[in-house]
């Protein structure tokens, strides 16, 4: 999947989120890192283990909006660099591997943007 020419592309509008508060009025699901799971208490969140795992979650409508530094932004998606791999099965949504080693996964690649706005 290129997510990179997903998020240009997108038909429905995808914009910068400009607070906190616009996601708890819409009761709208963000997408976090583990790590970061604690940040903002009451914003309803999915977690993610890796970066790649949760920008796919972005693309497939899992959550409304992602929370990433523009330091990673700017390394994963605008430098090209971005490739991991994405559980699919139910149970591990959102992990970069299966619990269960025979699990399956699959590649998710990030290829360039030359978007000005990231």
């Amino acid at each position: 999947a290129n997510l990179a020419s997903f998020m240009i592309q997108k038909t429905s509008s995808v914009g910068i989120v400009s607070s906190l508060g616009q996601i708890l009025s819409e009761n709208k699901h963000v997408c976090v890192l583990e790590a970061g799971a604690a940040f903002a208490p009451g914003v309803r969140k999915t977690e993610y283990d890796d970066y790649i795992p949760m920008l796919e979650g972005l693309q497939s409508d899992y959550c409304s909006a992602a929370i990433i530094g523009r330091e990673s932004l700017h390394k994963i998606v605008k430098s090209g660099n971005g490739q991991s791999t994405v559980c699919v099965e139910p149970t591990d949504r959102g992990h970069s591997t299966c619990a269960d080693p025979a699990g399956q996964t699959r590649l998710v690649q990030i290829s360039g943007c030359t978007c000005s706005d990231v």
